[in-house]
């Protein structure tokens, strides 16, 4: 079952719009969010570093809260690494799809 939407893109009518069209998938999605991955994955370990040495100079039951959230914070960015990952997989298939596309440009 298919949600109706509007479209996002104009219809691909020849190989150049859909070389184009797969490198704005690329360039302006797949890219951009691994650099916004990257800086939220540097923010988390600053979180975690920061939570541990604050948990050291509080009260018992808040120092272990703050060891757990620091805890988390690692474990995000286990989770956002993985999204990298996913992201570098779809960014190759695009690089792929342009090859294939330019290739037939030239037959």
């Amino acid at each position: 079952m298919s949600v109706r939407r509007e479209r996002v893109i104009a219809e691909i009518e020849n190989l150049d719009q859909a070389a184009r069209v797969e490198e704005t998938l690329r360039d302006g999605y797949c890219e951009v969010i691994k650099d916004y991955l990257v800086h939220w994955i540097a923010a988390e370990e600053d979180v975690a570093t920061s939570y541990d040495k604050l948990s050291q100079n509080l009260d018992a039951t808040s120092g272990i809260r703050f060891k757990g959230m620091a805890s988390e914070s690692r474990e995000n960015t286990k989770t956002l690494k993985d999204l990298i990952t996913s992201l570098d997989t779809l960014s190759k298939q695009r690089t792929t799809r342009i090859q294939t596309i330019r290739a037939a440009e030239g037959t």
